[in-house]
């Protein structure tokens, strides 16, 4: 049995804490990460995750990226202005598949 698409839903911890985790998920045949992302702002995380988790977020896309890994996130996120504070370059994400 096969499947023509992967994804993996997650909050982004440990694709942020281990540098070589995104690439072994793309190895292991991974498509793309759904990402939690609550904003773009510290106050945010502050009051519903308790912890200050923005630059978290930022090194998870951006290790994604890096390994090619497709990144799914809320379409609002997704606007110009938004776009450009999360990474240097927002056509180095994707959305959807890679």
């Amino acid at each position: 049995m096969g499947f023509d698409f992967v994804q993996l839903n997650t909050n982004g911890l440990r694709l942020a804490k281990e540098s070589d985790y995104a690439q072994r998920l793309v190895d292991s045949g991974l498509d793309c990460v759904f990402l939690q992302f609550d904003g773009v702002s510290d106050g945010v995380y502050q009051s519903i995750r308790g912890a200050r988790l923005l630059t978290i977020k930022k090194t998870a896309i951006l290790r994604c990226a890096d390994a090619g890994l497709g990144v799914c996130w809320c379409r609002r996120w997704c606007q110009a202005s938004t776009s450009a504070k999360l990474a240097p370059s927002s056509s180095s994400l994707s959305h959807g598949r890679r």
